[in-house]
C-alpha cells in the first residue's frame, strides 16, 4: 500500500494586513444523537480547571454544562470564489465584513474544497474526512439509487458536533438546501437540526442567510449565559441568485466592458461553453453583467453577515464566540468551460475563502493571511484543536493552527485532493499548482457529453491531463494552455493516484458492504489505522 505523508512543502508566508472601519448593514428537533465517552469528558473537565476556565457543571443526562458561555459558529457559503474577496485582492469592494472579521482573525489564502459538490463538500466540513469516504459503496449494476443511497456517514466516521457535543456544548444545524438531511448522517451530534423549508412563505428575503440567522441567533439566545454552544450555518443564497433578479443587487457594480460576450442558451440539464436551460435567467446578457451581478449578490450575504455578527455583538455574545466563514465550492463564467455553475474540478470551483475571526480571548495572530495548504477537512481538526477537544481518530484533515503559531515552521501539507462532479479523476494541489488528471463530462447525459466534445455519439473520452501554475498571474480555470513542468505534474498524478487507492480501502472498512464477498485485508486494515485514516475501532 502506497502512504501519503502530510510532509512540508515550500515555506508557509504570513503576512499582515490591516483594514479600515466598513460599516456594517441593518439585516421540530430531530433525535439527540448524543455521543459521550465518560473519560474524555473527565479530561476535558481536568484541562478546564488546569487552565483557570469555569469549572465544568455534570448536567442531569451525564453531559458537561457550562464552561463560560464560549460559541464557534461556521457559516458555509455554497458558490463561494476565492478569488472574488477583498482580501484576496478583488478590485471590487464586495466583502467590507468579510475584510473586519480579518482586525480580529486570519484569512486562508490557499484553502481548497474536497469536493465541486454540495453533499459532499458539507460532509467534508462536518466530518474532518474526504467525502469520498462518503460515498457509499454500491454494488455493480444496483438499479435505481437516489442521492440518499449513494451518499451516508459513516458510524464511525469523526463528527465536529459529535466532538463538540461530548465536550459539554450545545449543538445546532440550520441547512439551506433541501438535500442535506438527516438521514445522510449529517446529523450526529445534533441536538438541533433544521431542515431547509424553503417554499413555506412566498418572500424571497426571508429565505436563506436572513431566515437562518434569526433562528440560529434565537437559539442562542434560548441557552443559559454560561452555556457553551456550537452552530452551523449552511447558506444557498448566491446559489439562488444566479437564476433571480434583485434590482439592487444585480446592478450594485457596473458590468465589465472586456467581458462583452454572450453565452448561448444551452437545451439541456448541465453542459458546456453555455447556460443550461434550468439556470437561465431570462433575458441575454454579457459575461460581465452575470458576473456584476454575482459579486452584487456576494455583497448582499456580506452585509447578512454583518447583521448577524452585530445581533450577536448586542446579545452580549460575540466576544466570546469564534466565527468561521468558509466557501463550499465556487462557481463559473466560462473560466472552465461552466455558465452559471460548478462541478469542474478546476481552482474556479475548488478554492474557496476561509476566514476565522477568533473569540476576544483567543491568543492567536490577528489581520493576517495565512498561505499555508489547506483542505476544507481541516476545518473541523482546526476548531477542535482550537476549543482544546482531543481530535478523535479517523481525520483526514489537520489543524492549521500550528501554520499560524509558527510561521518559520515546516508547512502542514504537501497536496490537497478533490473528487466529484462531472468529470472522473481528481485533482490535486500543492504549493504552487494545480493539477487535474479527469475525464471530461464523464458523469453526464449525452448533451453534456456533446457539448465538450462536440459529438453526442460515441465521444472518444480520453483522460485530459491540465497542469495550472498558480504563481504564473494567468487566471483562474484549464481552459488556458497546461504549464510545462512534466515532473511534478508526474509527481501530482502519483500522489492522487495514491490518495484514492487508500480512500477506496478506507470506505470499505467504514461502510462494511455486505454485498463485497470477499472481506478487506486485515494487513490493510492495519495500515489504514497506522496511517490515521480510521479509527482503532474499526473491525473487519
Amino acid at each position: 500500500m502506497r502512504e501519503i505523508v502530510r510532509r512540508p512543502a515550500p515555506a508557509t508566508n504570513v503576512t499582515h494586513i490591516s483594514y479600515d472601519n466598513s460599516p456594517r448593514e441593518s439585516m421540530s428537533p430531530p433525535p439527540d444523537f448524543r455521543l459521550w465517552n465518560p473519560r474524555l469528558a473527565l479530561g476535558l473537565a481536568l484541562a478546564l480547571c488546569a487552565c483557570g476556565g469555569p469549572e465544568p457543571v455534570m448536567g442531569p443526562d451525564g453531559v458537561l454544562r457550562g464552561h463560560g458561555g464560549r460559541g464557534v459558529l461556521v457559516v458555509a457559503v455554497d458558490s463561494l470564489r476565492a478569488d472574488h474577496m477583498n482580501f484576496a485582492g478583488y478590485d471590487r469592494d464586495t466583502t467590507p465584513v468579510v475584510d473586519g472579521m480579518l482586525k480580529s482573525g486570519v484569512a486562508f489564502t490557499q484553502t481548497f474544497s474536497a469536493s465541486p459538490d454540495l453533499i459532499p463538500s458539507h460532509a467534508s466540513l462536518l466530518t474532518g474526512c474526504d467525502p469520498y469516504v462518503i460515498r457509499q459503496p454500491l454494488p455493480e449494476n444496483p438499479g435505481a439509487v437516489n442521492f440518499t443511497h449513494r451518499w451516508r456517514v459513516p458510524d464511525p466516521a469523526p463528527s465536529l458536533a459529535a466532538e463538540f457535543l461530548a465536550a459539554g456544548y450545545a449543538t445546532a444545524c440550520f441547512m439551506d438546501n433541501n438535500t442535506l438531511l438527516p438521514e445522510l448522517g449529517l446529523a450526529r451530534g445534533f441536538e438541533r437540526f433544521d431542515k431547509y423549508q424553503g417554499g413555506a412563505t412566498v418572500d424571497e428575503t426571508d429565505l436563506g442567510a436572513s431566515r437562518l440567522g434569526r433562528r440560529a441567533l434565537d437559539w442562542v439566545r434560548s441557552l443559559d449565559e454560561d452555556r457553551d454552544w456550537f452552530a452551523y450555518i449552511h447558506v444557498n443564497d448566491l446559489e439562488r441568485s444566479l437564476t433571480r433578479s434583485d434590482e439592487r443587487w444585480n446592478t450594485y457594480f457596473d458590468p465589465r466592458p472586456e467581458l462583452d460576450e454572450v453565452p448561448p442558451v444551452l437545451a439541456s440539464h448541465r453542459g458546456y461553453f453555455g447556460i443550461p436551460e434550468r439556470l437561465f435567467p431570462g433575458g441575454h446578457q454579457t459575461v460581465g453583467e452575470y458576473e456584476a451581478s454575482y459579486d452584487g449578490f456576494i455583497r448582499q450575504m456580506d452585509n447578512r453577515l454583518g447583521r448577524l455578527m452585530g445581533a450577536l455583538d448586542s446579545a452580549g455574545r460575540l466576544d466570546q464566540t469564534t466565527v468561521c466563514l468558509t466557501g463550499t465550492y465556487g462557481v463559473g463564467f466560462g473560466e472552465s468551460g461552466l455558465y452559471l455553475d460548478h462541478g469542474s474540478l478546476s481552482d474556479v470551483d475548488l478554492h474557496v475563502p476561509w476566514v476565522i475571526q477568533w473569540a476576544k480571548s483567543a491568543q492567536l495572530p490577528r489581520g493576517e493571511l495565512c498561505t499555508s495548504l489547506a483542505s476544507l477537512t481541516d476545518v473541523a481538526p482546526t476548531l477542535l484543536e482550537l476549543a482544546g477537544i482531543p481530535l478523535p481518530e479517523g481525520l483526514h484533515g489537520v489543524s492549521q493552527l500550528p501554520a499560524l503559531r509558527n510561521p518559520a515552521g515546516s508547512p502542514l501539507r504537501e497536496f490537497t485532493f478533490a473528487q466529484g462532479g462531472i468529470n472522473s479523476g481528481f485533482a490535486v494541489h500543492d504549493a504552487r499548482y494545480s493539477f487535474q488528471a479527469t475525464i471530461q463530462a464523464a458523469f453526464g447525459d449525452k448533451l453534456l457529453q456533446e457539448s465538450w466534445y462536440g459529438q453526442r455519439e460515441n465521444p472518444r473520452m480520453r483522460l485530459r491531463r491540465h497542469l495550472l501554475d498558480r504563481s504564473a498571474g494567468t487566471g483562474p480555470g484549464d481552459m488556458q494552455p497546461s504549464a510545462t513542468d512534466p515532473e511534478r505534474a508526474n509527481d501530482l498524478l502519483e500522489a492522487g493516484e495514491a490518495w484514492y487507492e487508500l480512500m477506496e480501502q478506507a470506505r470499505i472498512a467504514l461502510h462494511k458492504p455486505t454485498w463485497l464477498k470477499e472481506k478487506l485485508d486485515e494487513q490493510v486494515l492495519v495500515e489504514l489505522k497506522q496511517q490515521g485514516l480510521i479509527s482503532s475501532e474499526v473491525k473487519r
